[in-house]
């Protein structure tokens, strides 16, 4: 899912950030992501600020993962989960 996004973000002429592990940062520039944060080594919620949309579709299921992405967002800005399996807590609705 997470591939497809970065080409049809790309394709729309977007800024895209990645999260990948650093076997995988190679393959996610090729896909055309402008940056790779290395979510093994990196706080991505400490560099990152004022972003204009987050697509969640990590296999990790936790809603204070979330609230971490929601946080990196500029205000009223888009959250996406194509997680839809794993329901929003309290404090996820909280925090949007």
């Amino acid at each position: 899912m997470g591939g497809f996004a970065v080409q049809f973000a790309k394709a729309k002429g977007a800024y895209v950030i990645c999260m990948a592990s650093k076997d995988n940062v190679a393959y996610v520039k090729e896909l055309g992501a402008d940056e790779v944060i290395d979510y093994k080594t990196q706080n991505y919620e400490e560099l990152l600020r004022d972003v204009d949309l987050v697509l969640e579709a990590s296999p990790t299921r936790n809603n204070s993962e979330r609230i971490k992405a929601i946080s990196v967002l500029k205000d009223g800005e888009i959250f996406v989960s194509v997680n839809t399996d794993f329901p929003f807590n309290d404090a996820l609705m909280k925090s949007s």
